[in-house]
């Protein structure tokens, strides 16, 4: 039998539609990988174990991992200071969306010069104005020095909790580091590991491997299908 114009039409109106949902639905589960910062994350106040990440490696060679810490601590800038929002992202941040700086220097973003223990640092508008900062000025963290080397436009992972209400900072994650002997009395950095997996992979094969390995964790878990810990 013939197809009619008006049967054609409906078929092509279905098949349209059908697309536009899957790329809707594409593009949600893109915007959730983004807020968690990977397809799955694994958070704890504590160092996440080197036992946990080899781990993950294990079950997925072709994963990429990334590290990044955050906390709340005093800034300075002269005589004035500040509770900020500090994070340390590693090399591999953001595993999906994009850090959109804006320069104000010509160096690297994240510089970091261990033997003058100064580091480059991205600060949002309220980070500058709570500091009395402007582009290229020094400020410190405990014993380190932090050079505004660009502004924060957008972040593609931006903190929740009460540290969302703090000015927020961010650095190289060897930068935070140097920080930690200053900051960890306050018990509180919170560490998370992220991780991008393959196309295919399996997030509940991985969940079932990784806590039939480790039992009773002390660190939260959650992926892009299960956001909250």
């Amino acid at each position: 039998m013939l197809l009619t114009r008006f049967s054609i039409i409906l078929i092509l109106a279905a098949a349209i539609a059908y697309g536009g949902n899957i790329a809707r639905n594409n593009i949600l589960i893109y915007n959730q990988k983004v807020r968690i910062g990977g397809d799955v994350e694994i958070a704890d106040w504590h160092p996440i174990p080197v036992d946990l990440t080899s781990f993950l490696l294990f079950l997925s060679h072709d994963a990429t991992i990334s590290r990044v810490a955050e906390t709340s601590t005093p800034a300075k800038h002269g005589k004035i200071a500040a509770n900020v929002s500090l994070k340390g992202v590693d090399m591999h941040y953001p595993l999906y969306g994009k850090l959109q700086l804006k320069a104000g220097t010509t160096r690297h973003p994240f510089f970091i010069n261990k033997k003058a223990k100064i580091y480059g640092a991205a600060l949002d508008k309220n980070a500058l104005k709570a500091l009395g900062l402007k582009m290229g000025e020094i400020f410190s963290i405990g014993e380190s020095k932090f050079q505004v080397t660009s502004f924060i436009i957008n972040e593609p992972d931006p903190a929740t909790g009460a540290m969302a209400l703090l000015p927020r900072i961010i650095v190289d994650a060897a930068a935070l580091s140097a920080t930690i002997s200053y900051v960890e009395n306050q018990k509180n950095i919170l560490f998370r590991c992220r991780v991008r997996l393959p196309t295919g992979f399996s997030i509940t094969k991985l969940e079932e491997s990784l806590f039939s390995q480790f039992e009773s964790p002390t660190w939260g878990w959650r992926s892009w299908k299960n956001p909250e810990f």
